[in-house]
Protein backbone atom coordinates (compact mmCIF):
# COMPACT_ATOMS: atom_id res chain seq x y z
CA UNK A 1 0.00 0.00 0.00
CA UNK A 2 1.34 3.40 -0.94
CA UNK A 3 2.07 5.72 1.96
CA UNK A 4 3.67 8.40 -0.26
CA UNK A 5 2.45 9.54 -3.69
CA UNK A 6 4.66 11.76 -5.82
CA UNK A 7 2.55 14.20 -7.83
CA UNK A 8 5.54 15.99 -9.34
CA UNK A 9 6.38 15.77 -13.02
CA UNK A 10 9.55 14.17 -14.41
CA UNK A 11 12.66 16.39 -14.18
CA UNK A 12 11.64 17.75 -10.78
CA UNK A 13 14.15 15.73 -8.80
CA UNK A 14 12.18 12.51 -8.97
CA UNK A 15 15.24 10.23 -9.11
CA UNK A 16 16.64 12.02 -6.09
CA UNK A 17 13.28 11.77 -4.34
CA UNK A 18 13.02 8.07 -5.11
CA UNK A 19 16.40 7.43 -3.52
CA UNK A 20 15.61 9.59 -0.49
CA UNK A 21 12.25 7.89 0.11
CA UNK A 22 13.76 4.44 -0.32
CA UNK A 23 16.30 5.26 2.37
CA UNK A 24 13.78 6.88 4.71
CA UNK A 25 11.05 4.26 4.40
CA UNK A 26 13.30 1.23 4.05
CA UNK A 27 11.09 -0.02 1.21
CA UNK A 28 11.12 0.35 -2.59
CA UNK A 29 9.80 3.45 -4.35
CA UNK A 30 8.16 3.09 -7.77
CA UNK A 31 9.58 5.27 -10.58
CA UNK A 32 9.80 5.11 -14.37
CA UNK A 33 12.81 2.84 -13.89
CA UNK A 34 10.41 0.27 -12.38
CA UNK A 35 8.53 0.21 -15.68
CA UNK A 36 11.71 -0.73 -17.50
CA UNK A 37 12.50 -3.35 -14.86
CA UNK A 38 9.07 -5.00 -15.10
CA UNK A 39 7.49 -3.96 -18.40
CA UNK A 40 5.12 -6.94 -18.54
CA UNK A 41 3.28 -5.70 -15.45
CA UNK A 42 3.61 -1.96 -15.80
CA UNK A 43 3.16 -1.13 -19.47
CA UNK A 44 -0.23 -2.85 -20.00
CA UNK A 45 -1.55 -1.53 -16.68
CA UNK A 46 -0.57 2.09 -17.20
CA UNK A 47 -1.63 2.02 -20.85
CA UNK A 48 -5.09 0.90 -19.71
CA UNK A 49 -5.16 3.55 -17.00
CA UNK A 50 -4.21 6.26 -19.50
CA UNK A 51 -7.23 5.24 -21.57
CA UNK A 52 -9.50 5.52 -18.52
CA UNK A 53 -9.94 1.78 -18.12
CA UNK A 54 -10.08 0.42 -14.55
CA UNK A 55 -6.85 -1.02 -13.17
CA UNK A 56 -5.88 -2.70 -9.92
CA UNK A 57 -3.70 -0.09 -8.25
CA UNK A 58 -2.98 -2.35 -5.30
CA UNK A 59 -1.58 -4.96 -7.64
CA UNK A 60 0.63 -2.47 -9.48
CA UNK A 61 2.07 -1.06 -6.27
CA UNK A 62 2.01 -4.23 -4.17
CA UNK A 63 5.77 -4.15 -3.57
CA UNK A 64 6.12 -0.41 -3.02
CA UNK A 65 5.65 1.98 -0.12
CA UNK A 66 6.03 5.08 -2.29
CA UNK A 67 5.76 6.06 -5.94
CA UNK A 68 7.12 9.10 -7.79
CA UNK A 69 7.75 10.27 -11.37
CA UNK A 70 5.76 9.20 -14.39
CA UNK A 71 3.72 7.13 -14.81
CA UNK A 72 2.52 7.59 -11.21
CA UNK A 73 2.23 11.38 -11.21
CA UNK A 74 0.02 11.29 -14.32
CA UNK A 75 -2.58 9.54 -12.18
CA UNK A 76 -2.36 11.61 -9.02
CA UNK A 77 -6.15 12.27 -8.86
CA UNK A 78 -6.98 8.56 -8.94
CA UNK A 79 -4.16 7.51 -6.64
CA UNK A 80 -4.72 10.17 -4.01
CA UNK A 81 -8.38 9.11 -3.86
CA UNK A 82 -7.48 5.41 -3.72
CA UNK A 83 -4.90 5.96 -0.96
CA UNK A 84 -6.53 8.72 1.11
CA UNK A 85 -4.03 8.47 3.97
CA UNK A 86 -0.94 8.82 1.77
CA UNK A 87 1.30 11.85 1.94
CA UNK A 88 1.34 13.68 -1.41
CA UNK A 89 4.65 15.22 -2.48
CA UNK A 90 4.59 17.81 -5.24
CA UNK A 91 8.21 18.05 -6.36
CA UNK A 92 8.95 21.30 -8.18
CA UNK A 93 11.66 23.19 -10.03
CA UNK A 94 12.71 26.76 -9.25
CA UNK A 95 10.68 28.09 -12.21
CA UNK A 96 8.44 26.67 -14.94
CA UNK A 97 11.05 27.77 -17.46
CA UNK A 98 13.71 25.71 -15.68
CA UNK A 99 11.48 22.67 -15.99
CA UNK A 100 10.74 23.28 -19.68
CA UNK A 101 14.45 23.70 -20.38
CA UNK A 102 15.34 20.50 -18.55
CA UNK A 103 12.68 18.52 -20.40
CA UNK A 104 13.84 19.96 -23.73
CA UNK A 105 17.42 18.97 -22.95
CA UNK A 106 16.69 15.41 -21.78
CA UNK A 107 13.43 13.51 -22.02
CA UNK A 108 11.95 15.13 -25.11
CA UNK A 109 14.89 14.40 -27.46
CA UNK A 110 14.95 10.84 -26.14
CA UNK A 111 11.25 10.36 -26.85
CA UNK A 112 11.47 11.90 -30.31
CA UNK A 113 14.53 9.91 -31.41
CA UNK A 114 13.15 6.96 -33.44
CA UNK A 115 16.36 4.99 -32.91
CA UNK A 116 15.55 4.68 -29.20
CA UNK A 117 12.42 2.67 -29.96
CA UNK A 118 14.56 -0.28 -30.99
CA UNK A 119 15.74 -0.54 -27.38
CA UNK A 120 12.38 -0.02 -25.66
CA UNK A 121 10.05 -2.76 -24.38
CA UNK A 122 7.00 -3.42 -26.57
CA UNK A 123 4.29 -0.84 -25.98
CA UNK A 124 6.53 1.61 -24.10
CA UNK A 125 6.34 4.36 -26.71
CA UNK A 126 2.54 4.18 -26.86
CA UNK A 127 2.26 4.26 -23.07
CA UNK A 128 4.51 7.32 -22.83
CA UNK A 129 2.60 9.22 -25.50
CA UNK A 130 -0.73 8.48 -23.82
CA UNK A 131 0.67 9.65 -20.49
CA UNK A 132 2.06 12.84 -22.06
CA UNK A 133 -1.36 13.74 -23.40
CA UNK A 134 -3.12 12.82 -20.18
CA UNK A 135 -0.73 14.57 -17.81
CA UNK A 136 0.07 17.71 -19.79
CA UNK A 137 -2.54 18.05 -22.53
CA UNK A 138 0.21 18.66 -25.09
CA UNK A 139 2.61 16.59 -27.18
CA UNK A 140 6.40 16.24 -26.80
CA UNK A 141 6.73 18.52 -29.84
CA UNK A 142 5.32 21.48 -27.87
CA UNK A 143 7.40 24.65 -27.69
CA UNK A 144 9.03 25.77 -24.41
CA UNK A 145 6.29 28.32 -23.68
CA UNK A 146 3.58 25.66 -23.88
CA UNK A 147 5.69 23.29 -21.80
CA UNK A 148 6.10 25.90 -19.06
CA UNK A 149 2.38 26.65 -19.09
CA UNK A 150 1.55 22.94 -18.84
CA UNK A 151 3.90 22.60 -15.86
CA UNK A 152 2.26 25.56 -14.14
CA UNK A 153 -1.23 24.17 -14.76
CA UNK A 154 -0.23 20.78 -13.38
CA UNK A 155 1.20 22.24 -10.18
CA UNK A 156 -1.79 24.53 -9.68
CA UNK A 157 -4.20 21.61 -10.10
CA UNK A 158 -2.41 19.58 -7.44
CA UNK A 159 -2.33 22.53 -5.03
CA UNK A 160 -6.01 23.22 -5.62
CA UNK A 161 -7.31 19.68 -5.21
CA UNK A 162 -5.13 18.19 -2.47
CA UNK A 163 -5.81 18.98 1.17
CA UNK A 164 -2.89 21.12 2.40
CA UNK A 165 -2.69 18.90 5.49
CA UNK A 166 -1.45 16.01 3.35
CA UNK A 167 0.51 17.96 0.72
CA UNK A 168 4.24 18.68 0.80
CA UNK A 169 5.58 20.96 -1.92
CA UNK A 170 9.26 20.15 -2.16
CA UNK A 171 12.30 21.31 -4.11
CA UNK A 172 15.32 19.00 -4.18
CA UNK A 173 17.42 21.93 -2.97
CA UNK A 174 15.64 21.60 0.39
CA UNK A 175 17.10 18.16 1.04
CA UNK A 176 16.14 15.87 3.90
CA UNK A 177 14.46 18.20 6.38
CA UNK A 178 11.02 18.82 4.80
CA UNK A 179 10.68 15.15 3.85
CA UNK A 180 11.58 13.97 7.33
CA UNK A 181 9.29 16.51 8.96
CA UNK A 182 6.35 15.42 6.80
CA UNK A 183 7.04 11.73 7.41
CA UNK A 184 7.84 12.28 11.10
CA UNK A 185 11.18 10.54 10.70
CA UNK A 186 14.66 11.53 11.91
CA UNK A 187 17.01 13.22 9.47
CA UNK A 188 19.67 10.73 8.31
CA UNK A 189 23.24 11.49 9.26
CA UNK A 190 24.42 11.37 5.66
CA UNK A 191 24.56 13.67 2.64
CA UNK A 192 21.35 14.13 0.71
CA UNK A 193 21.44 12.36 -2.68
CA UNK A 194 21.39 14.41 -5.88
CA UNK A 195 20.80 12.14 -8.87
CA UNK A 196 20.03 12.27 -12.59
CA UNK A 197 21.22 15.75 -13.51
CA UNK A 198 20.91 16.76 -17.15
CA UNK A 199 24.50 15.61 -17.71
CA UNK A 200 23.77 12.30 -15.96
CA UNK A 201 20.65 11.73 -18.05
CA UNK A 202 22.33 12.41 -21.37
CA UNK A 203 25.32 10.25 -20.47
CA UNK A 204 23.03 7.33 -19.65
CA UNK A 205 20.77 7.76 -22.66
Amino acid sequence: MLTVIGAGLPRTGTSTLRQALTELLGQPCHHMTAVAADPETNIPAFTKAAQNHPVNWDNIYSNYAAAVDWPTSAFWPELTAHYPQALVILSVRDTPQDWARSMSDTIIPTILNPQNRDHEPPGFDRMVNLIWKRALGITPQADPKDLAEAYTAHCQAVRHHIDPARLLEWNARQGWQPLCDALQLPVPNKPFPHLNTTADFNRDH
